[in-house]
This record gives C-alpha cells, sequence and structure tokens, in this order.
C-alpha cells in the first residue's frame, strides 16, 4: 500500500504532464500557422535526429576514451571550454558539448563536475538558439 505522500506525488505528476502536453500541443499547432513557425520546428527537428545521432556517438567516444587511458587535464579543459566557441556551428557545439558533459560525469574529474556541468548547458543552449535563429533567416 502506497503512502500518502507518493500517492500525492503522482497524482501531481499525472497532472503536470497532462498540462505540460497540453501547452506543447498549443504551441506546436500554432507555430504550423505560420512559416516562420514550420520553419522553426522543421530546423528543430533535423538537429534534434541530427544532432542526437552524432551526440550518442560522441557521448560513446568521450566515455571510452576517459575509460582507456587518462587524458592530460589541459586537454580535457581545451575540449570542455570550446563548446563556448563552437557554438556557432551547431552540430559541433553539440558534439563538444556531449563531450564536456561525459568529464561532469567523470569520477576522475569530481572536483570540476559543476565547471563542466555549466559548459554543459551553455554549449547546448547557445547550439539550439543558433539553430533557431539560423532558421528563422
Amino acid at each position: 500500500m502506497q503512502d500518502d505522500k507518493s500517492t500525492k506525488l503522482n497524482m501531481g505528476l499525472k497532472v503536470g504532464g497532462g498540462i505540460t502536453t497540453l501547452i506543447s500541443g498549443t504551441v506546436v499547432y500554432t507555430l504550423f500557422q505560420f512559416e516562420w513557425g514550420r520553419a522553426v520546428l522543421g530546423s528543430l527537428l533535423s538537429l534534434a535526429i541530427f544532432g542526437g545521432l552524432i551526440a550518442w556517438g560522441a557521448s560513446k567516444l568521450a566515455k571510452k576514451v576517459l575509460q582507456r587511458a587518462p587524458l592530460p587535464q589541459r586537454l580535457i579543459s581545451f575540449i570542455a571550454w570550446s563548446c563556448v566557441i563552437t557554438w556557432t556551428l551547431p552540430i559541433l557545439g553539440i558534439i563538444t558539448s556531449v563531450a564536456t558533459f561525459q568529464f561532469s560525469k567523470s569520477d576522475k574529474l569530481i572536483s570540476s563536475r559543476k565547471k563542466y556541468r555549466t559548459l554543459f548547458y551553455a554549449g547546448i543552449l547557445l547550439s539550439l538558439l543558433n539553430s533557431i535563429t539560423a532558421s528563422l533567416r
């Protein structure tokens, strides 16, 4: 038998999920009414598909490299900080951001986890915003 708190949490998640689905569906429907909205959604969809596949591969590669041999700290810092620059090319920004995320999960880099996680979020967000603005031109 579930306790009262977990029942309330489950109900809250169901209601929150329903509201999120309703809002996102309304936004997508509204965007399809405009030419620029279709361009934005198409850009995001293509970036999600191709970027997701490339990011998955980059994630696996970064994870294997980190497990096999210890990388110099300077190289890891260079890759992590490069996502601040590479967001100008969205796919490259996603690749470097995902590698940075893998660095933030590494047990060998515990002292720098927060820094790498922040760089990951900045790189991904800037890459997505850059792809949206490129689709509007």
